[in-house]
């Protein structure tokens, strides 16, 4: 059970024979308050209506900025979520990169010996054939 503290240090002294009423609707508004209410309010009906009006709104306001800032979290951590994939997908992509490098460098250092090896044995063959 919630536990209502008072709003100010202010009493409002009431008699025994004194009933504050109010009634609201579903969305906190006030339909219905009597004289007591009023008296102890120090307001007229109608700018208690127009109070209990303005914290509906404001309190249904307040719900719809918290669905707001939730659904804005949600994508903010969606977006956080894809940019941590593609970091992932860009270091894989990285190593891939790397090793195909690798391989071709492998390859021209075995085709630069191939080529070196190949000229030293034309040159062998054709100072064979011109001795003969």
């Amino acid at each position: 059970m919630r536990k209502n503290f008072p709003v100010t240090d202010d009493e409002y002294p009431v008699s025994d024979e004194t009933l504050i009423v109010s009634r609201t609707d579903l969305k906190g508004r006030l339909s219905y308050v009597n004289e007591d209410f009023i008296d102890a309010a120090e307001f007229t009906s109608e700018k208690l209506s127009g109070i209990s009006s303005a914290i509906a709104s404001a309190v249904e306001e307040q719900g719809a900025t918290t669905q707001e800032v939730a659904r804005n979290v949600q994508r903010a951590a969606q977006g956080a979520q894809e940019v941590s994939s593609n970091v992932g997908n860009l270091q894989r992509g990285a190593a891939e990169t790397g090793t195909a490098s690798s391989q071709v460098l492998s390859a021209a250092q075995t085709l630069s010996r191939d080529s070196t090896r190949l000229k030293a044995e034309v040159n062998n063959f054709l100072n064979s054939v011109r001795v003969a």
